[in-house]
Order: C-alpha cells, then sequence, then structure tokens
C-alpha cells in the first residue's frame, strides 16, 4: 500500500467502527483528528483516560492472544484487521500518544484446535492375541461379538493381572472391557486404550442367570422368590 493506493474511505470506516465497538467509545469521548497519506495513518483523540487504556489493552491482547480467546468485540475488531492485512497485504501499527509504537500487529493467530477427541465406551471381546513393537507399550487384540477385530493399548500391570486368567480365557471367555477411544478429527482413524476390565466368573448358564437374578433382573415379574424363578427356568415352565 503506498500514498497513492492507500486504504480506501469505506474499508476505514468499517475499520473505525469495529474498533469503536471493541474499546467501547462514543463520539463524546474520541474523535477522528486526522488522516494521513490516503488513509495509511489515521490519528484519533481522546480525552478519556478509559478510553486510551482501553485501546493500548485492545492492541495487546490481540497481538498476544488466539481469536479464541478474545472478547466478542475484540474478535470482530481482530477479523477486520485480518480481512484487510490479506486484502491489502499490510501490518498494523497501534501508537500511543507520543507516537511510540504500543504493537505491531503482522497477523491474527488462529486458534490451536486439537486434531482429535476422545470418547469411552464398553466393549465385549475375546482376547485373540498380544503385541506391540513397543515393550512399554503393549497392546492386545481382542474380538468382539460382532466378529471384529481390534488392537487395544493396555498398561504392564493389566498385562500382568490378565496373565494368570489367560489359560482359562484366551480365545474363549468374552471380557468386559472399558475402553478410551482416540478419534482423529483428520481421517477419524480410532485408536484404543484400555481403562479396566471384568473377567466372567462362569460360563454355566445356570450360574450365570442366578447371578443375573441375585443382582436384580427379574425374569418373571409376577414372582419375588428367586429360587422358584430358578425352578421355572430350569422345567422350562
Amino acid at each position: 500500500m503506498t500514498k497513492e493506493t492507500g486504504l480506501p474511505i469505506g474499508e476505514l470506516g468499517g475499520l473505525l467502527t469495529s474498533l469503536s465497538n471493541a474499546i467501547g467509545m462514543t463520539d463524546s469521548k474520541a474523535v477522528l483528528l486526522d488522516v494521513h497519506s490516503n488513509c495509511v495513518r489515521y490519528e484519533l483523540m481522546t480525552n478519556d483516560e478509559e478510553v486510551y487504556s482501553k485501546f493500548r489493552i485492545v492492541h495487546t491482547n490481540i497481538n498476544n492472544n488466539s481469536e479464541l480467546d478474545l472478547t466478542p468485540s475484540e474478535r470482530e475488531y481482530a477479523n477486520t484487521l485480518k480481512k484487510l492485512m490479506k486484502k491489502f497485504g499490510v501490518t498494523f501499527e497501534a501508537l500511543d500518544m507520543e507516537k511510540k509504537r504500543i504493537e505491531k500487529i503482522r497477523e491474527i493467530k488462529r486458534p490451536q484446535l486439537s486434531p482429535h477427541y476422545h470418547e469411552s465406551t464398553t466393549i465385549y471381546g475375546k482376547i485373540i492375541g498380544f503385541g506391540g513393537r513397543d515393550l512399554d507399550k503393549p497392546q492386545m487384540l481382542v474380538q468382539t461379538r460382532e466378529g471384529t477385530k481390534i488392537s487395544l493399548g493396555i498398561s504392564n500391570t493389566h498385562e500382568q493381572q490378565l496373565s494368570p486368567h489367560l489359560s482359562k480365557i484366551y480365545k474363549s471367555s468374552y471380557l468386559e472391557l472399558q475402553v478410551q477411544v482416540r478419534v482423529s478429527l483428520i481421517d477419524s482413524r480410532r485408536e484404543y486404550t484400555m481403562l479396566d476390565y471384568e473377567i466372567p466368573q462362569s460360563k454355566n448358564l445356570y450360574e450365570s442367570i442366578y447371578r443375573a437374578i441375585e443382582g436384580g433382573t427379574n425374569f418373571f415379574p409376577d414372582v419375588t422368590d428367586s429360587g422358584e424363578e430358578i425352578r421355572k427356568l430350569r422345567n422350562n415352565e
């Protein structure tokens, strides 16, 4: 931008309006004193110390924080600056009353968004393998009831706890697995980490149903005695 190709008056008007909103100016508190070099430099005048202080604070906030850390009015002003910087290839300097630089704004920092998010779920699966290239980050391969194979990151503690039970549950028993899933926002890739687990105590149908009844599951709403419920189940009534 040069003196011959300065900032169009319409763009200057939008810039001043957004600045006014950002620092809470009113016509009585601040005025446009002068415009120099085809709107390349403009001067404001105020006798209000609060307005002057906010002028300094707003430009410092914009220069040192991402958009997400700004107030709505500051963000609106920052977006106006960003559009003008992109359109005209310019930077902005905020000067104090002695013409000393407060801030030089070269860019508006973009918010740093996380490239992934986490969710928790429960998986019922049987162990079909162990692996992992890194010994400090063991992996457990499980197959769900639906037949899906999933690689879970597990802690060394959980691996040691599971070891004594493997002869009974390996490739046969479905475990209840509490899992945290790390989902990529870029390619939707999912990484699984086991948080906790529960090993089934028995594969006996009678005992499994009895434990469910003792836990409060009522297969026969009109019957209150759990022993009678079991007898009905055994007799196929």
